[in-house]
């Protein structure tokens, strides 16, 4: 019969994080918060009416992240103003059909509209 071995005590510290490096990132999260200028940029483009359909109520905020053919890294700088049906409920949300046929169908190019509203708030900001 085979005789059992003492059980080896438990360490006094915890292996987890024992040698570990903790490196910090590389670049900005997803999900960063935005800045006090872009917050003001933000304020302003939600202030707006929808561009397509005009709706003076709350526009949602949505950030370009395509121009149609390719991913554009997200960020607060470019965000346009559509109401809930063209950002994201509707049959033509932009979120449901994409950036491409989203320009096509309405003739809205969102991401030059978001360039040149970003453009308008740097100079808004120099006076």
């Amino acid at each position: 019969m085979l005789s059992r071995s003492r059980l080896k005590p438990k360490r006094d510290t915890p292996r987890r994080n024992e040698g570990r490096v903790q490196h910090e990132r590389m670049k900005a999260k997803a999900g960063a918060k935005a800045t006090a200028e872009e917050r003001r940029h933000l304020d302003r483009i939600a202030a707006m009416p929808c561009l397509v359909a005009g709706c003076t109520n709350a526009a949602n905020i949505h950030h370009v992240v395509s121009d149609g053919f390719k991913r554009i890294s997200r960020t607060h700088r470019l965000a346009t103003p559509l109401c809930k049906i063209h950002h994201q409920d509707g049959p033509m949300a932009v979120h449901r059909i994409g950036h491409a046929k989203f320009t096509e169908v309405f003739g809205i190019d969102l991401l030059t509209w978001a360039e040149e509203a970003w453009e308008e708030t740097q100079k808004e900001k120099a006076k």
